[in-house]
């Protein structure tokens, strides 16, 4: 990329992050929460109106230069497709980290404006997005292009960490795994309170389910977890295991939590704020996953309604279902297209 094209590729991005609508979060503290996530009333009065939700996905072929876009719009709560459309493309350039919005976002585009034209009785409530929202270095990810571009909500999934500043891998699992360490520690004293205090607790407020360390895990020096070990993979599982354990004793008293949906822990970075939230421990209808994704506000949705939403999408893998179904899809369409020119 010469220097004009990467000069006007950063104009567009700061006119599309000066676009993006981030709805505010009534009560997020500015702190760490490990928060054992509760079904979020919008979310579950939705689902149960039968809400069609999107997801998009674009799948690249390693052996030529065809990519294939794909939107599926699922209906919840029975996750049936009820709109699946694709768009086969060239690949023109390579990639570029930080621009993956400008070679993925005119087939999405297209897509999507082909459903709300044609199709508008499946218009999606929220689309959720294989690719950063504004959890990126410019606040302007494929999630939020997509989203100010069709002016609908959207949602940034990330599968692997956008390192910003000093947020750094090495950072966030230490964080992670300090927030899965604790999470355990607080069901477990749970468990021991409710033993002893068989008929207390009965009406407790929401905050209790809040676990607060007054930090997150966060990109700046002096707040890093430098006294932490990282957990070894084989700890990690046990960590997630035990913590779903706990939260199923824990719910079956109906007191003070209820059986675990997930995990979030905020990502701070030092220059731009809480950008995203790492997630794991989900996935209702398998084990749930010690693999983090991060997700992020794309457009018109805030960070915990939009946690809830990916939590609430993710039945059969940590990856929300309306994205895996796009990515199933693309990968088998770019198998038979290869299968037919070989």
């Amino acid at each position: 990329m010469n220097c004009d094209a990467h000069n006007e590729w950063v104009v567009e991005q700061l006119r599309i992050a000066a676009q993006v609508k981030i709805f505010t979060d009534e009560h997020t503290p500015r702190s760490r929460f490990s928060r054992i996530l509760l079904p979020e009333s919008a979310v579950t009065d939705a689902m149960k109106q039968h809400a069609y939700v999107g997801g998009v996905d674009v799948s690249y072929s390693l052996i030529t230069n065809v990519a294939i876009a794909v939107y599926v719009i699922l209906e919840v709560p029975s996750f049936e497709a009820v709109f699946v459309e694709y768009e086969a493309f060239e690949v023109e350039q390579t990639y570029i980290p930080s621009f993956l919005a400008f070679r993925e976002i005119g087939p999405l585009q297209r897509l999507i404006e082909k459903q709300t034209t044609h199709y508008p009785q499946w218009t999606p409530i929220v689309i959720l997005v294989d690719g950063n929202g504004i959890f990126h270095s410019r606040g302007a990810g494929l999630a939020c292009a997509l989203g100010v571009t069709t002016g609908l909500p959207t949602i940034g999934i990330g599968k692997t960490l956008y390192q910003i500043d000093n947020l750094t891998k090495d950072v966030v699992w230490r964080g992670i795994d300090k927030s899965l360490m604790d999470a355990t520690r607080y069901l477990s004293s749970l468990e021991e309170e409710e033993a002893e205090e068989d008929d207390q607790h009965q009406n407790v407020d929401e905050s209790d389910y809040w676990i607060r360390d007054n930090e997150w895990i966060s990109g700046e020096p002096k707040q890093q977890e430098v006294g932490f070990e990282r957990f070894s993979s084989q700890e990690r599982r046990q960590m997630v295991e035990k913590l779903v354990s706990s939260s199923m004793t824990c719910s079956e008293s109906n007191k003070r939590t209820s059986q675990l949906h997930g995990l979030a822990i905020p990502l701070y970075v030092p220059s731009h704020g809480i950008l995203a939230c790492a997630v794991l421990a989900h996935g209702q209808r398998r084990q749930p996953t010690q693999t983090p994704i991060f997700v992020s506000v794309g457009h018109l949705i805030s960070l915990e309604q939009a946690t809830q939403w990916v939590i609430a999408m993710s039945v059969f893998s940590r990856i929300p279902e309306p994205v895996r179904q796009a990515d199933l899809r693309g990968r088998a369409l770019l198998r038979a297209k290869e299968v037919l020119k070989g």
